[in-house]
C-alpha cells in the first residue's frame, strides 16, 4: 500500500507523495503492527526501520500533517520505540525524522 502511494527514484527516495490518505493509512496500519509486534522497544524501531522513509524533501509533510489518524498513530508509537536502536541505519533515522516533522 506504502509504495502504491508514492513516486520513488531508483534508490527508493521518496520523491512525491501521489495519495496522502493512502500514504497515512499505510504509516497508520505500520504503527499499529510494530505496537502489536512482540519483542523490546528495539524490535519495534527494526521493524518500522524494514519499510524507506527517505524522503527527497518535506514539501509534502504539512498536508500529511493533516490527515485524519497519522499525527495520532506516530504519538502513540514514538514512546514505544528505542531511537538508540539502529542508530547508524538510514531507514531508521528517516523513519525519526518524519514522524518528528509530523508530530
Amino acid at each position: 500500500m506504502l509504495k502504491q502511494a508514492v513516486k520513488q527514484d531508483s534508490n527508493q527516495v521518496i520523491l512525491a507523495v501521489l495519495q496522502c490518505p493512502l500514504f497515512a493509512q499505510a504509516i497508520i496500519s505500520l504503527c499499529n503492527t510494530a505496537k502489536a509486534f512482540p519483542g523490546t522497544p528495539a524490535d519495534r524501531t527494526q521493524f518500522l526501520g524494514t519499510t524507506s522513509w527517505q524522503f527527497a524533501d518535506q514539501a509534502d509533510f504539512p498536508v500529511l500533517a493533516n490527515q485524519k489518524g497519522l499525527f495520532d498513530a506516530l504519538s502513540m508509537i514514538l514512546p514505544l520505540l528505542d531511537r538508540q536502536a539502529g542508530v547508524d541505519l538510514g531507514n531508521i533515522k528517516a523513519f525519526f525524522a518524519f514522524a518528528n516533522a509530523i508530530v
